[in-house]
């Protein structure tokens, strides 16, 4: 969904007008069917960080105290992501748009950003100053790079960095590049250490490649452990699984691929969530926000939107993806939100509290928590239309607390002790 085709939404120049509307006749039977589906996340708060910006990126911190969101104006703000009040603010933390945001993994306080300024920066939630601890320059001469991606690997030793087709790694000890990936020929969109090979780095951009390399081997063409060609351009990939062992790439035309890591093997594709009933808006279809693991059921969930702010979870099954829950709040029509939602992240809450939270961020400045409510016994609903729509089958009975409890991250100490228990291998 282009950020023209949203702006011209008629509702969310409205919204962003102050100005009410009366629902239509249409919208109003969309809201019905929204609320016949099984609702096992309501909202439980919200936090409004901007009335003129965007919420373009929301992360945890890797103990899960902190939620890390960047907005449209450069600025950055950590949030209590219990109570959902802001502790620090970042104003204008690059000069050019954010385009990642990563914690580091050992140590909480620490998170990376890359901006379009052509830079990356280390910042640590601690620092009485505000300022970054650490910049790498990614050109030196330039002020609108085409630097989308960062993520931090390697027990907090190294920074990578998609700029164009190439990735750029640097010691986070000592300040200076490693080494250049050249293994793309198109813009990276992409880069993501693996959670639990820390040593393995993955990227994937326009051309349409998903590549893995050992950042241990210092040679580059050595150093490939494996090329998956998606067959189709990926903006995004979570890594997902209960070793993480399944990546889920989007495309920008918002179809999921599943590929298996270790064999390279696809798994499935998921092709026409966007254009189900229930995201459509006027003349827009939906989008895909992330995929979502739900440790229990051992299932991939797929959260989507419609630009309305709407948001739609699908179940994948053999038989494709099927609409399972959605997330309405009952004091109004719609959702928490009232424009496209931009970024999701799973957050869990005190010790013994049950499933993890999920937190959204959309373009109208708007940070939600989405609770788990305990879901209903397995059965079949009627979807609009007649046909048969299954509610998370089979998560109430084998959950102990019966909520669904979905992962986008994998930072819990569950996967971590997971990790130093089991012989590391690579790919």
């Amino acid at each position: 969904l282009t950020p023209a085709v949203v702006r011209s939404c008629p509702l969310l120049e409205d919204a962003k007008a102050g100005e009410a509307r009366q629902p239509s006749k249409e919208k109003r039977l969309q809201s019905d069917n929204w609320r016949q589906m099984s609702r096992p996340f309501s909202l439980h708060g919200s936090v409004q960080l901007t009335e003129h910006d965007w919420v373009l990126l929301l992360r945890t911190t890797s103990n899960g105290e902190a939620l890390l969101s960047a907005l449209s104006s450069c600025a950055i703000s950590a949030i209590d992501p219990q109570l959902l009040q802001v502790r620090r603010s970042f104003e204008l933390a690059h000069t050019r748009q954010i385009t990642d945001l990563q914690p580091f993994t050992l140590n909480p306080s620490l998170f990376a950003t890359a901006s379009q300024d052509g830079s990356a920066r280390v910042w640590d939630l601690r620092s009485p100053s505000g300022g970054p601890q650490a910049e790498y320059r990614l050109t030196p001469n330039r002020t609108d790079a085409e630097v989308y991606s960062c993520s931090v690997g390697a027990d907090d030793a190294l920074l990578a960095c998609g700029l164009g087709p190439e990735v750029k790694s640097f010691d986070l000890r000592t300040g200076k590049p490693v080494l250049t990936y050249e293994s793309h020929s198109d813009i990276v969109n992409c880069v993501r250490f693996h959670p639990l090979e820390r040593h393995v780095l993955l990227s994937a951009g326009d051309d349409n490649l998903i590549c893995m390399n050992d950042t241990r081997v210092a040679d580059e063409e050595e150093a490939c452990v494996s090329v998956i060609n998606n067959e189709d351009n990926v903006r995004g990939f979570t890594i997902i699984g209960p070793q993480a062992e399944v990546l889920c790439a989007i495309s920008t035309t918002d179809d999921v691929t599943l590929w298996g890591l270790r064999g390279c093997n696809k798994i499935a594709e998921l092709k026409t969530i966007r254009s189900h009933p229930l995201l459509q808006a006027e003349d827009s279809a939906g989008y895909i926000v992330d995929c979502f693991w739900e440790q229990t059921g051992q299932t991939l969930f797929v959260l989507a939107g419609s630009s309305f702010g709407h948001l739609l979870l699908f179940e994948a099954t053999e038989a494709g993806a099927v609409p399972s829950v959605s997330f309405v709040n009952e004091s109004a029509l719609g959702t928490g939100h009232t424009a496209v939602v931009r970024s999701a992240v799973s957050c869990a809450g005190p010790e013994g509290a049950g499933a993890a939270s999920l937190l959204t961020g959309g373009e109208d400045g708007l940070v939600c928590k989405w609770a788990p409510q305990k879901l209903m016994e397995p059965q079949q609903q009627q979807q609009p239309g007649g046909t048969e729509m299954a509610t998370a089958s089979g998560v109430s009975t084998s959950s102990p607390s019966g909520c669904l409890d979905l992962h986008n991250t994998h930072v819990s100490a569950r996967i971590q002790n997971s990790r130093r228990q089991r012989a590391a291998g690579p790919y």
